[in-house]
């Protein structure tokens, strides 16, 4: 199992780290002891250094899983799988689109147009309204998209307008697709990783309630710091349940 992951570091700065876990290894007992950092580097998580290094993992893995190893008399082969990303280094890996994009899924092909639709099942069989991508039309398109691109390059028009037509070719190809997968094959085994997804739904959740709360207070204009607030509104409440109940340090103003 592998994984990477980029985070801000300071103003304007960003690094990056990849992690190798080994999984099914017998009785061990899976701990902190199983991950091994491969790969650190301060720069975001889809700069060119990155993208050269998903390149060389590439060309490892596909080594590595095509060969038997005789390790004490027993033949061991290796399985390379799930890379736990979130959607965002997901799409990075798959040479995709934003997640903004008409067709917003790494993993099939709903789009803002129809992802409303309660009743549609996702699937590979017939019948099925939802389906993944297919890795062939996957390369097809980005071919497409990369002849495009040399087009569009020769043309005398603004960047913006160069990178819309792009953006709408591929949407009318009913893709996604941008440049042909970092991980090739690799990507039909990558999954979510559910920190990210956890985390955006109570960061969602709490704005909600923050604002409803604020909302409900009906503070004063003239109050600028919390501790004008009366105690007796909803926002000091939830701020105060926070620092007493949830354990949370709500740092003074400096």
């Amino acid at each position: 199992m592998g994984g990477g992951d980029g985070a801000p570091f300071g103003k304007d700065e960003s690094s990056t780290a990849w992690n190798v876990s080994f999984l099914n290894r017998g009785q061990h007992i899976l701990s902190s002891n199983e991950n091994f950092h491969i790969f650190g580097a301060h720069c975001s998580e889809s700069s060119v250094p990155v993208q050269r290094y998903v390149k060389h993992l590439l060309q490892e893995m596909t080594t590595i899983e095509g060969k038997t190893y005789s390790i004490n008399r027993k033949d061991i082969n290796f399985k390379f799988a799930e890379f736990p990303n979130d959607l965002k280094m997901l799409a990075f890996l798959a040479g995709e689109l934003s997640l903004s994009a008409r067709y917003f899924s790494t993993f099939g092909n709903v789009s803002t147009a129809d992802c409303s639709h309660v009743k549609g099942t996702f699937g590979a069989g017939p019948g099925i309204k939802w389906k993944p991508w297919a890795y062939d039309k996957r390369v097809a398109v980005a071919r497409e998209v990369e002849k495009l691109k040399k087009q569009v390059s020769k043309q005398k028009v603004s960047e913006k307008t160069k990178r819309k037509k792009v953006t709408d070719f591929i949407s009318l190809k009913g893709s996604r697709q941008e440049f042909v997968p970092l991980v090739g094959k690799f990507l039909d085994r990558t999954h979510v990783e559910p920190l990210h997804p956890k985390n955006n739904s109570c960061q969602q959740l709490f704005k909600l309630i923050l604002y409803e709360s604020i909302g409900k207070s009906a503070l004063a204009s003239n109050i600028t710091d919390f501790d004008a607030v009366p105690y007796t509104s909803p926002f000091y409440k939830l701020v105060d349940c926070l620092k007493k109940r949830s354990k949370w340090v709500v740092l003074p103003r400096k």
